[in-house]
């Protein structure tokens, strides 16, 4: 089964699931580079990396004074959901 499906039907909306595969893809990075992954915005990335770190989806900290995200294993992640 397709991962972005699976994420959809656990209720992430499809720019979260675009967002939060953009960031298993890149493994950690700022958000410019997961907007370029995801095909959306820098604005609305960022804005969607907020909802997915309050989701406990993404994890976020700082290396060399920028703001870097980094996905949870999707598995323990559906396996909370």
């Amino acid at each position: 089964m397709n991962l972005e499906t699976t994420l959809k039907e656990y209720g992430l909306k499809e720019r979260q699931a675009k967002v939060y595969l953009a960031c298993l893809q890149v493994g950690s990075g700022p958000v410019l580079r997961i907007a370029e992954r995801a095909g959306l915005a820098r604005s609305s990335t960022e804005l969607v990396l907020r909802s997915l770190q309050q989701k406990g989806l993404v994890s976020s900290f700082y290396k060399k004074s920028i703001k870097h995200f980094s996905a949870e294993d999707p598995h323990k992640i559906v396996a909370s959901l």
